[in-house]
C-alpha cells in the first residue's frame, strides 16, 4: 500500500527552512524599503524645489520654499515668507497648494539644514535663489542624501553617504 502525506520529520524540515529564508529575507526587504523612502523624498523635494523655480518665473512673483523640521519634517511653497506646511492648503502659490511631507511611517529624516530662517527663494526675473542657496540633507540611517540650491538657482542631488543607484556621490 503507497504512503499518503507528509510525515513529521519532513514537515520540520520544510517550516525549519522556510523560517531560514524568512530570517535572511526580511532584512534585505527593510532595507529596500528604506531605500525607497530615501529615493522617493529625494526625488519630490527635487522637483519641488525646480517647480518652486518654475513658478516664480512663469507668474513673475517670488516664490519660497519654507521648510518646517519640528516633529516630523515638510516643505511648502508660498508666495509670502512664511507658510506652515503642516497645515493643509496653508501654502500656495496662486491658489494651488505645494507641499512635500516626510513618508509615514517616518523612515526619513531630516538631518541639516543650511538655508537661512529655514527657507529658500527663487527671483521671479531669472529663477535665481542668490542669498537664500543651501543644502539639506535627508537620512534613512544608513545613507545620507544631499539637496543643494546654489545662488544661480541650480538644483541638484547627490548621495553624501552610502550609495543609492542613480544618484552620485557628492564627492564627484
Amino acid at each position: 500500500m503507497a504512503q499518503r502525506g507528509l510525515t513529521l520529520m519532513e514537515l520540520m524540515i520544510t517550516l525549519a527552512l522556510t523560517a531560514i529564508l524568512l530570517m535572511t529575507a526580511i532584512p534585505s526587504y527593510t532595507d529596500y524599503q528604506r531605500k525607497q523612502a530615501l529615493r522617493g523624498s529625494l526625488s519630490q523635494l527635487y522637483f519641488l524645489f525646480r517647480k518652486a523655480q518654475n513658478l516664480a518665473l512663469a507668474h513673475q512673483k517670488p516664490v519660497y520654499a519654507v521648510i518646517q523640521t519640528q516633529n516630523s519634517w515638510c516643505i511648502g511653497l508660498t508666495e509670502e515668507p512664511d507658510c506652515d506646511c503642516r497645515v493643509e492648503r496653508h501654502c500656495q502659490v496662486e491658489g494651488e497648494s505645494w507641499q512635500v511631507s516626510a513618508p509615514a511611517p517616518m523612515r526619513v529624516t531630516l538631518d541639516s539644514l543650511t538655508f537661512a530662517n529655514h527657507r529658500t527663494r527663487f527671483d521671479p526675473v531669472h529663477g535665481r535663489a542668490y542669498g537664500y542657496a543651501g543644502t539639506l540633507i535627508l537620512s534613512d540611517g544608513q545613507r545620507k542624501g544631499k539637496i543643494v540650491i546654489n545662488n544661480l538657482g541650480r538644483v541638484r542631488m547627490c548621495m553624501s553617504q552610502g550609495l543609492l543607484g542613480g544618484y552620485p556621490s557628492c564627492d564627484a
